[in-house]
This record gives structure tokens, C-alpha cells and sequence, in this order.
């Protein structure tokens, strides 16, 4: 398994975690890193959700006759950038 050193960290973040593993009765490491798998997997299931919203969109406009491509995607999220 990775170790993992975060530098910097905010005084209230490692008082936080460590009070949460004092109450779990776990490592500081074993909470942290318990709260971290947590953050990933809560934005996957965003990310996820948010995929199914734009394809379910994209359905309802193909059947409206609108047709928007990845093409067109990618050229949106590049507008303004340049």
C-alpha cells in the first residue's frame, strides 16, 4: 500500500480527523484515508449522475430533431479558451 504525506495541512482539517479517530478508536491514517475513498467515490457517482443527465438530454433532443455530437461537445467546452 502508498503512503501519503500531505503538507500544509490545515490545523481545524488534522483536529477534525483526529478527533473523528479517537471516537472511531482507528488510526488518524485509517480515518483519513477512510475519508478520502469516501470524497472519490461521492464524486464519481456525481460524475456519473451528471453523465446520465447529458445522455438522457441528448436522447430527448435527437428525438426533437436536434443533434448535438461529441464534436460539439468538445468544440463547446474549448470556446473561449483560445
Amino acid at each position: 500500500m502508498k503512503a501519503l504525506e500531505i503538507p500544509n495541512l490545515p490545523d481545524d482539517v488534522y483536529n477534525q480527523i483526529e478527533a473523528a479517530a479517537k471516537v472511531r478508536g482507528q488510526s488518524i491514517a485509517d480515518v483519513a484515508a477512510d475519508y478520502l475513498i469516501k470524497a472519490l467515490d461521492s464524486q464519481n457517482d456525481a460524475e456519473a449522475r451528471l453523465m446520465a443527465e447529458i445522455r438522457e438530454d441528448r436522447e430527448k433532443m435527437a428525438r426533437e430533431g436536434v443533434w448535438i455530437t461529441d464534436d460539439d461537445i468538445r468544440e463547446g467546452r474549448e470556446w473561449g479558451r483560445k
